[in-house]
């Protein structure tokens, strides 16, 4: 299990397995959903003993979407940033096979 307030974040075998939990929302994005599911991500992505992640919902609904309640008092512009990759966050792969992500190497 975690200790985290939006998100259920366990490992089974070589799989991080991460159910989001916000089920009033019906799991609706927000910045506290998103962060956390990107902490487990990068402690997954430099974990060698994970062959990969899985991000799950519930029985009711994966995820509803954005949140609204939480974009309401802002402009259009902190929206958009929002949305955008946080700084550090790795880069998917796609390969023939298809998405893969790619270790980063020192």
């Amino acid at each position: 299990m975690s200790d985290y307030e939006t998100i259920i974040a366990n490992r089974e075998g070589r799989v991080q397995v991460i159910q989001l939990n916000r089920p009033k929302a019906l799991n609706a994005l927000n910045a506290k959903l998103i962060a956390e599911v990107l902490h487990v991500c990068q402690a997954a992505d430099a974990d060698e003993g994970v062959g990969c992640i899985l991000i799950k919902g519930s029985e009711k609904a994966f995820a509803a979407g954005a949140d609204i309640k939480e974009m309401l008092p802002k402009g259009f512009i902190d929206v958009v940033r929002a949305l955008e990759r946080p700084q550090g966050a790795p880069h998917p792969a796609l390969t023939e096979d298809g998405p893969h992500r790619r270790r980063q190497t020192s």
